[in-house]
């Protein structure tokens, strides 16, 4: 809610300027257009603005990225189609992707680009009161999110013994962090919200001795109108410190790149 208060010229969550109340003057413009680039042969060209891209909406470079990615994951000889306003007049592009290999931080990531330098203009903001339901509609998408991809790095965890490429321990979000902090306070302040969603999500998992498996327990002494015995109880704690302490471990050698 602070969030859409405030103000954000930088947003790095996608979908930020899409919820009910929220103003956006935001829009992707083209800085630069890089040479023997799938963009120039298309005739992009400096001061184009990003409209559209698989028909939705753009108004930041990390919605654009975020749709090239989606779609060359799923086909990764997929053309992206784009609508660009120069000028008032509307073109259609289609263009195929490129790999390019960039630093996050202090590790190198591949990533899929058409060949432009974006930069993003405007503001996303929101009155106090649509503030509120903005700031829970969007909690509300992310966490739908998050919870989603959890059964599924747990089970990869489970069944290749390691995480899968990606996930951050202890370590790799303290340097994810600190490169955040870096930028400047309104995408420090986006990321932490994120970070905290993510943790308070993963600490309502029905998993002892998260506050997730006391809520269980007691829905269980509830509905069964008996303790469960202390016995239970100390065997369910000694599992579920191993299964988080091997997770951690996990996480930790993978953001050391030990694994």
């Amino acid at each position: 809610m602070g969030i859409y208060i405030a103000g954000v010229t930088q947003p790095i969550i996608p979908g930020l300027a899409d919820q009910p109340g929220v103003k956006s003057t935001m829009k992707a413009q083209v800085e630069s257009v890089e040479k023997d680039t799938p963009a120039e042969k298309e005739g992009l060209i400096q001061g184009d603005v990003i409209k559209e891209a698989e028909g939705q909406r753009i108004t930041d470079s990390v919605s654009l990225i975020a749709i090239i990615q989606e779609k060359v994951n799923r086909d990764p000889y997929a053309k992206i189609n784009v609508v660009v306003d120069r000028n008032g007049q509307t073109l259609s592009k289609s263009f195929n992707t490129y790999k390019f290999k960039e630093r996050s931080g202090n590790t190198e990531v591949e990533v899929n680009r058409i060949g432009v330098v974006l930069k993003t203009d405007g503001k996303i903001s929101a009155a106090p009161l649509a503030a509120v339901g903005a700031g829970f509609t969007e909690m509300g998408s992310f966490a739908s999110y998050y919870l989603g991809q959890l059964p599924g790095l747990l089970g990869y965890t489970v069944t290749h013994l390691h995480p899968p490429k990606g996930a951050a321990g202890p370590i790799g979000i303290f340097q994810v962090s600190g490169s955040v902090i870096q930028s400047n306070v309104s995408i420090f302040v986006q990321w932490i919200a994120l970070l905290s969603v993510a943790i308070g999500i993963l600490n309502i998992m029905p998993i002892l001795p998260l506050d997730g498996g006391h809520v269980l327990l007691v829905l269980v002494e509830s509905a069964t109108r008996r303790k469960v015995p202390q016995r239970l109880k100390i065997a369910l704690y000694a599992v579920g410190w191993v299964a988080l302490g091997a997770l951690i471990v996990m996480l930790t050698l993978q953001d050391l790149k030990i694994i």
